[in-house]
């Protein structure tokens, strides 16, 4: 998936999405081109995190 893509899914913007990657925080990797790429899987499981946080303070 694309840093824009990922980026819209989570509700932040595409430079945070670029910091995560850069810290490690979520899976992703370069095409040879020099694209970043975002692992669907990891995006999925922050959606799945957040809907939890939300289940647990509401």
């Amino acid at each position: 998936m694309r840093v824009g893509e990922a980026a819209r899914a989570l509700g932040v913007g595409p430079s945070t999405i670029r910091r995560w990657l850069d810290r490690g925080a979520i899976a992703g990797r370069r095409s040879p081109g020099g694209q970043r790429w975002v692992s669907r899987e990891a995006v999925c499981q922050l959606l799945g995190a957040e809907d939890r946080e939300e289940e647990a303070s509401g």
